[in-house]
């Protein structure tokens, strides 16, 4: 299975909350937990996931969903893009569409 194939089931489970993981050498995926308090709109990563993801190899992504809206990035995404540096990996769980927000 490949990493979007189980990002995308970790979001379908995690429904109506925003999943959350990160992409390791942009070939695997570690689920992380989302320890947003507004778990519905929002999501922060559990930082002992990235302290997994860094043993485990290069974190090249950060992956979330949007469960009820389209996977188009939020002004926040973009924001949170830009300022740590990496692949934002956005899935809407229903319809399977992704969008990848590139930082600038």
């Amino acid at each position: 299975m490949t990493w979007k194939n189980q990002a995308l089931l970790h979001a379908i489970e995690s429904k109506p909350y925003e999943a959350c993981g990160l992409v390791v050498d942009d070939r695997s995926y570690l689920p992380c937990q989302n320890i947003a308090d507004d778990k519905i709109n929002n999501f922060v990563l559990d930082p002992n996931g990235w302290i997994i993801a860094d043993n485990l190899g290069e974190v090249t992504g950060i992956f979330h969903s949007h469960p009820d809206c389209s996977p188009q990035p939020s002004e926040g995404d973009v924001n949170s893009c830009n300022s740590i540096g990496i692949n934002f990996f956005i899935v809407n769980p229903d319809t399977a569409q992704w969008y990848l927000l590139h930082p600038k």
